[in-house]
C-alpha cells in the first residue's frame, strides 16, 4: 500500500520528490566525472546522503504553514540549522556502518554545506557560535515528533533502502543538544588535523560537494512539478558533440594568407595542432603556447582544445568542457567574436548550450537548440536561464579570470555553484602574465591541483611567459619558441630606452617635433589618466594653430590628414569601443595618446610608439601594439622616464619602487634593442618578480578558513577592490531613456507577486549592463562633496549627469574632468 505523501519542500513539490531528486542529482554530477580520487564511490554516496538531508527541517509546521499563507514565525520556519544538524547526525552513522571512520571528516562537512547551503560560506567556529543556543532547534525536533515523524520515517526508510540502512529518527530528535556539542569537539579535531595536513585536496572536497548540493537544490527547485525536474536533468546531461576541425573550416573561408607573418601563423598553428598525437593524456595535463603577438594564439589554441575534446572523448568516454579565460572584458568581446564566427560554420544558430558568454554583465539569456536540430531551439525563462549560465552549462564558455579564480577560491554561493562543472574541463588561461604575482604560488598549486586530481587540461598563453611554472612541468606546445621570437619576419621593432629624466614640458616638446616628423599611426602610452589628459589637450592646441579640428560624436578631433583620440578608463566605454574601432580602420592617419588599458589584447597595430616607463612585461605588451602585423618598415618603440615637478617618477604611483628598480636592473647600460632580443630581458624580468611572490591566501584555503581573519577565503579577491571609486553614468544615446527604464520596473517590481519579480529582476540586470555602456568610475575618495551630482539612491548610488552638469564633470575628449579638483586619483583602470 502507497503512503500518501503531504509534507511540501516548495509550494508546488513534494519534500519526499524534492530530497530524493536533489539527492540523485548530487550524486550524479560525482558520480559522472573523471576524478583521480580513491575514494570517489563514498564521496558519491555522501553527496546524495547530503541531498537527502539538507531540507529535513522543514517537516516542521512552522515551515508547513508557509503554504498556507499563515502568519509563521521567522526564526522557527528556518530549517537550515536542524537539517544541517541532521545531515551530521545521519552521515556519520553511515561512516560508522561503512568501516569509514577515516573519512570522519565528511560528516562535518556536510553539516557546514547544508547549515550553509541558502547563503554564502562562514568558518566552522562562525557558524556553530550562531547555534549555540538550541533551545529553537529543540522546538522544532518536538514539532517534528508531534506531527511529522511518520511521514518522515517513511521517506528515509525508502531514500535509504539503497544502502540498506535504516534511521532510528527519535535517537536523533531526542539528542539535539548532544549532537551540537559533538559537532563542537569535532570542529576542534578537524582544526588540528588541517593544520598538520597542509593540502589542498580537504578544501576542495569540501567545495565540490556543497556545488553539488546547492546546484541540484537550485536547479530542481526551479521546476515546478518532478516531471520537470526529470526533463531538467535529462538536457542538462545531454551534451553537444562540435566537429574538432571547425577551425580549418573557418581558416579555410575567412582566412587569406597576405603577408609573410601569415605564413609564419600557420607554421605556429600547425605545430601547435599537431603535438595532439604525441600526447599522453594521463601524464600531460598542463600546457604552455608562448609566441610572439599577433601570431594568431586564439585560433591555434581554441583549435587544439576541440581536437583535445575529441581525443579525451574517444580514450576515457567523456567530453570536456572548454573553458576560455581572459583577464579583461574588453578582449572578451574581441575573443568571443572570433569563436561565434568559427561555431557558425557548422551552425546556422549558436545557442548558449554551444556557447556562453559569461561575466557579470552578461544577459540573462540561455538559448538550447532542440534535438536533432541546427537551426530549432528554445530560450528559458529568465529564472532558470541565470542558473544554467551560471551554472556554465554549456560546452564553450568564454570568462574572465575573474570568474574562474575567484569560483575556485570563494565562499560566495553563486560563484561555488559551477565548480563541479569545472571538474573535467579544458582551460585556457589567455594572456597568463596578467595574473597579478603576488598569488603566483597559490594559483601554481591550484592549478596543480585541478590537473592532478579533477582531470582539468590547462593551456597557459602568452607572448611573456611568467615564472608560475618551471619549465619541465610544462608540456610545451611550441618548442623553441626562439625560432619565431627570433625570426626576421618577427623582429617587427626597434626599442630604445632613453635614461634621462624627463619632465612633462620637455618630453611634450620634443613629441611633438618628432610626430610632425613621422606620417604613420603613432601610440602614446602613459601611466595616469590625468597624463594622457594632459598630453591630449597639449596636442589638440598645438595642431588647432593651423586648422580647427571637427569633433566627432564619439569625441575624435579629425583634422585634415589625421585623427587625434585620446584613450583611458573615463571615457565612457560607449565611445571608447567606437574609437578602438575607428583606430582599426585603414586610412587617415591617427595619433593615439592613451593609457595602459590597451596594452593586452586590444588589437591595434601602429608605426611608432612612446611608452612611459614601466616594469618589462609591461613595455612588451605596449609594443605588441607597434607593427603589429609586420610591415616591411620596422616600428619603433619609445621608452621614456617622465618624471613630475619634485622629480617623482609617474611609473612608481601606479607600479610602485620595486618594479621600477627590478625594470631598471635588467636594462641597465640597454639603450636599444631589437623584438627578437626581448625575450631574454622578459625571462630576467620573471625571475625577480617570482622573489617578490607570497603563499597569500594558501594556508587559509588548506584550512578552510572560510571567515576569520585579513586572509580568510571570503576576502580574496583576484584584482584587488578599488576603494573610493564612484560610479557616474554620463548621459549620452539612449543612457536616460534606459535609466527611467530601470526605475519603472523598480517599481512595478515592488508591486506584483513573488513569481513575477524574478523576471522583472533579470530585465532590470539586462538594462543595467547595457548602461555600463556610460558609466564610468573614477577615484574621488575623499573629494565626494566637490561633485555636483548626488547619488541616486533608487539606481544603486550612481551619479546620473545630465547637462548643464554634464559639461562640468565630463569632456567628450578627454572624459571624466579631473581638473574639478587637483587632487582626485587620476590612475588608469
Amino acid at each position: 500500500m502507497s503512503y500518501s505523501f503531504s509534507l511540501h519542500s516548495h509550494e508546488s513539490r513534494l519534500l519526499k520528490d524534492h530530497l530524493e531528486n536533489v539527492g540523485e542529482l548530487s550524486k550524479k554530477f560525482i558520480e559522472t566525472l573523471n576524478l583521480e580520487i580513491e575514494h570517489k564511490e563514498l564521496l558519491c554516496n555522501v553527496a546524495y546522503l547530503i541531498g537527502i538531508s539538507h531540507d529535513f527541517g522543514k517537516a516542521t509546521t512552522f515551515f508547513q504553514t508557509k503554504f498556507k499563507n499563515e502568519s509563521y514565525d521567522t526564526e522557527k520556519s528556518d530549517h537550515s540549522y536542524l537539517s544541517s544538524l541532521f545531515a551530521f547526525w545521519l552521515i556519520d552513522k553511515f561512516l560508522q556502518e561503512k568501516n569509514c571512520e577515516k573519512f570522519s571528516y565528511l560528516s562535518l562537512f556536510s553539516w557546514l554545506i547544508v547549515a550553509e547551503h541558502h547563503s554564502d560560506l562562514k568558518s566552522f567556529y562562525n557558524v556553530i557560535r550562531n547555534i549555540k543556543n538550541s533551545y529553537i532547534l529543540e522546538e522544532q525536533a518536538a514539532d517534528i515528533r508531534k506531527n511529522a515523524i511518520d511521514e518522515l520515517l517513511e521517506i528515509y526508510n525508502t531514500l535509504l533502502r539503497c544502502y540498506n540502512f535504516r534511521i532510528d529518527l527519535d535517537g536523533f530528535l531526542n539528542n539535539i543538544e548532544k549532537i551540537r556539542e559533538c559537532i563542537e569537539e569535532k570542529i576542534d579535531e578537524l582544526k588540528e588535523e588541517l593544520l598538520e595536513y597542509k593540502n589542498l585536496a580537504r578544501y576542495f572536497e569540501f567545495i565540490f560537494l556543497y556545488s553539488a548540493l546547492i546546484d541540484a537544490d537550485k536547479l530542481d527547485a526551479s521546476c515546478d512539478n518532478d516531471k520537470e525536474a526529470k526533463e531538467l536533468e535529462s538536457k542538462i546531461f545531454n551534451r553537444k558533440r562540435i566537429d574538432d576541425d571547425m577551425v580549418e573550416k573557418y581558416k579555410e573561408k575567412y582566412l587569406n594568407k597576405e603577408k609573410e607573418i601569415d605564413d609564419l601563423r600557420e607554421q605556429a598553428y600547425n605545430e601547435i595542432v599537431s603535438k595532439l598525437d604525441r600526447i599522453d593524456l594521463k601524464k600531460e595535463k598542463l600546457f604552455s603556447i608562448e609566441l610572439p603577438t599577433g601570431m594568431g594564439k586564439t585560433l591555434a589554441s581554441f583549435s587544439f582544445a576541440l581536437k583535445l575534446r575529441e581525443k579525451i572523448k574517444k580514450e576515457y568516454n567523456y567530453i570536456p568542457r572548454i573553458i576560455y579565460c581572459l583577464p579583461f572584458l574588453s578582449i572578451i568581446d574581441q575573443n568571443s567574436k572570433i569563436i561565434s564566427k568559427v561555431l557558425s560554420i557548422e551552425n546556422n544558430k549558436i545557442t548558449s548550450d554551444i556557447f556562453l558568454i559569461h561575466h557579470h554583465l552578461s544577459d540573462i539569456k540561455y538559448t538550447k537548440s532542440k534535438l536533432d536540430s541546427k537551426e530549432e531551439y528554445e530560450e528559458f525563462e529568465k529564472d532558470l536561464a541565470l542558473l544554467l549560465m551560471e551554472g556554465w552549462y554549456s560546452e564553450i564558455i568564454i570568462t574572465t579570470f575573474v570568474q574562474l579564480f575567484e569560483s575556485l577560491i570563494s565562499t560566495k554561493n553563486r560563484a561555488l555553484r559551477k565548480v563541479h562543472n569545472i571538474a573535467n574541463s579544458i582551460i585556457i588561461l589567455d594572456e597568463f602574465q596578467a595574473i597579478p604575482y603576488e598569488y603566483w604560488k597559490l594559483i601554481r598549486e591550484i592549478i596543480k591541483f585541478l590537473a592532478e586530481k579533477w582531470n582539468c587540461h590547462i593551456i597557459m598563453m602568452t607572448a611573456t611567459m611568467p615564472m608560475i611554472f618551471k619549465e619541465d612541468e610544462l608540456f610545451p606546445l611550441i618548442d623553441n619558441p626562439e625560432k619565431y621570437f627570433e625570426n626576421e619576419k618577427l623582429n617587427r621593432y626597434t626599442l630604445y630606452i632613453d635614461k634621462k629624466e624627463k619632465t612633462f614640458g620637455k618630453f611634450l616638446e620634443e613629441l611633438i617635433k618628432n610626430i610632425k616628423k613621422n606620417n604613420g599611426d603613432i601610440l602614446i602610452i602613459l601611466n595616469t589618466i590625468r597624463a594622457s589628459q594632459e598630453v591630449y589637450r597639449k596636442f589638440k592646441e598645438n595642431f588647432s594653430k593651423k586648422e580647427k579640428p571637427k569633433i566627432t560624436e564619439e569625441g575624435i578631433a579629425e583634422f585634415n590628414n589625421f585623427y587625434l583620440i585620446n584613450l583611458n578608463s573615463t571615457v565612457i566605454p560607449f565611445h571608447r569601443l567606437k574609437r578602438i574601432e575607428k583606430i582599426q580602420e585603414k586610412g587617415k592617419r591617427k595619433i593615439i595618446i592613451s593609457t595602459q588599458l590597451v596594452e593586452a589584447g586590444v588589437d591595434i597595430d601602429v608605426s611608432v610608439v612612446y611608452r612611459d616607463f614601466a616594469p618589462i612585461d609591461a613595455i612588451v605588451q605596449s609594443a605588441g601594439r607597434c607593427n603589429r602585423n609586420g610591415a616591411d618598415k620596422k616600428g619603433e618603440v619609445f621608452i621614456i622616464k617622465l618624471v613630475d615637478e619634485k622629480g617623482i617618477f609617474y611609473s612608481t604611483r601606479i607600479y610602485g619602487i620595486v618594479f621600477k628598480n627590478i625594470t631598471e636592473m635588467i636594462l641597465n647600460n640597454i639603450l636599444r634593442l631589437e623584438e627578437k632580443e626581448i625575450r631574454e630581458y622578459i625571462k630576467k624580468h620573471f625571475v625577480e618578480v617570482e622573489k617578490e611572490s607570497e603563499l597569500k591566501f594558501y594556508s587559509s584555503v588548506c584550512e578552510l578558513n572560510f571567515s576569520e581573519g585579513r586572509e580568510a577565503i571570503t576576502e580574496f579577491r583576484l584584482i584587488k577592490e578599488d576603494f573610493g571609486k564612484e560610479d557616474f553614468c554620463i548621459c549620452f544615446e539612449n543612457a536616460k531613456e534606459i535609466i527611467n527604464k530601470i526605475k519603472e520596473l523598480k517599481e512595478i517590481r515592488r508591486k506584483v507577486e513573488y513569481k513575477k519579480k524574478f523576471d522583472i529582476s533579470a530585465e532590470i540586470k539586462n538594462l543595467r549592463r547595457k548602461l555600463e555602456n556610460f558609466i564610468i568610475s573614477p577615484w574621488i575618495i575623499g573629494k565626494e562633496d566637490l561633485i555636483p551630482v548626488e547619488p541616486d539612491k533608487e539606481l544603486w548610488n550612481i551619479r546620473v549627469v545630465e547637462s548643464p552638469e554634464k559639461e562640468k564633470i565630463y569632456n567628450l575628449e578627454t572624459g571624466f574632468n579631473l581638473e574639478i579638483n587637483e587632487n582626485f586619483e587620476d590612475r588608469f583602470l
